[in-house]
């Protein structure tokens, strides 16, 4: 669907948009959860499962679900979580669009809910959930003071406004008046992250998205009542995943030090972030800080050491940079583009 054919304003309901990758095995638990939905009998809705580039038979699976949900299948074939929520944006029929990833179950009453919070704050654009950690197996230490990389826990202390108060609001469970993501869409904004592509770890996409709806001047809110449960295979759980994950994490962190970038002070700061092998200096001086920490990371074994996952971070950043190399300048463009049209609409939105 192109934005010419999105209407400006949808009716009332809850479009549920699950992007999903290869994800035959986990769709069936989520899916089973949707239609044990009850208290929506005056809510219009719909769960729409963006079936991105997928090779198994995701598809297949999702439409066995087809007579007891209102669903649709959509295929995405450009591979990345960026793609197939934009694709899933489109496609939403109803004004409230809540983003599930295809291993998150939620309880019977997340349509109610989540319908009721929307329409409580009008002026709220995302509305951020808790995500509760079931394990296939008990999760080891050092895994609760990390949580959060992985979409676990609270995303604040309790129920509130939290516009200023957080980085960025998880894709997963995430809730988004389709109004707010027109505006973004009708400035011209366009993520300069795709998110996760097959079994890559980059992300910060969500980070990106959240960025993207405060600059334009929407209010973002915490629900603690609003609760799912995100299932965590054994594979994640694993020191193996945690630095990878990190280094993840690092590579989508350049991008988005840009986005603070008018912050910076001095020429020469300024100069050193607008060239690649420049951020990759300043980058790089991260390493004689903590010489036995990045010895460590490349040969130790022991787990739960967190300094190493910062070594990795700071790794994957000089990784990207490497990689990027004249891709940064464009970067940088795309990055200031987007910052000059979401602070237009949120003039527009003061003067409406």
């Amino acid at each position: 669907m192109s934005e010419s054919s999105d209407p400006t304003s949808r009716p009332n309901g809850v479009s549920v948009v699950i992007p999903a990758h290869n994800a035959a095995a986990r769709l069936p638990q989520t899916l089973e959860r949707l239609t044990r939905q009850t208290g929506h009998e005056q809510i219009a809705w719909e769960v729409i499962v963006i079936d991105n580039a997928s090779t198994d038979s995701t598809a297949d699976v999702a439409k066995r679900f087809a007579d007891r949900l209102p669903l649709r299948v959509i295929s995405e074939p450009r591979p990345g979580s960026t793609f197939a929520r934009e694709r899933g944006r489109a496609e939403a029929k109803y004004d409230i669009i809540s983003l599930l990833d295809d291993d998150n179950n939620v309880p019977p009453d997340w349509i109610a809910r989540a319908y009721a919070v929307m329409s409580d704050h009008p002026d709220v654009g995302v509305c951020a959930t808790r995500s509760v950690g079931v394990f296939e197996m008990p999760p080891p230490p050092w895994f609760a003071g990390i949580q959060a990389f992985w979409a676990v826990g609270p995303q604040g202390r309790q129920s509130g406004d939290i516009t200023n108060a957080t980085a960025g609001v998880w894709t997963a469970g995430m809730i988004i008046r389709a109004a707010a993501w027109r505006d973004l869409v009708n400035a011209g904004f366009q993520s300069a992250l795709p998110g996760r592509v097959g079994k890559s770890l980059a992300c910060g996409e969500d980070n990106e998205l959240t960025i993207a709806f405060r600059i334009a001047g929407w209010r973002i809110w915490y629900e603690d009542s609003l609760s799912f449960e995100h299932v965590m295979p054994a594979g994640r759980l694993t020191w193996d995943y945690a630095r990878r994950l990190n280094r993840g994490l690092g590579v989508s962190g350049i991008v988005l030090e840009l986005y603070g970038e008018s912050r910076s002070r001095g020429r020469l700061a300024t100069a050193l972030r607008r060239h690649w092998l420049g951020r990759a200096i300043v980058a790089a001086t991260y390493i004689p800080r903590k010489p036995i920490t990045f010895l460590r990371t490349f040969f130790s074994r022991a787990e739960g050491h967190m300094d190493v996952l910062w070594a990795e971070s700071c790794l994957g950043a000089i990784q990207s940079l490497c990689t990027m190399r004249s891709g940064f300048t464009s970067r940088i463009q795309q990055v200031a583009n987007n910052l000059t049209q979401l602070r237009d609409a949120a003039s527009k939105r003061r003067r409406a």
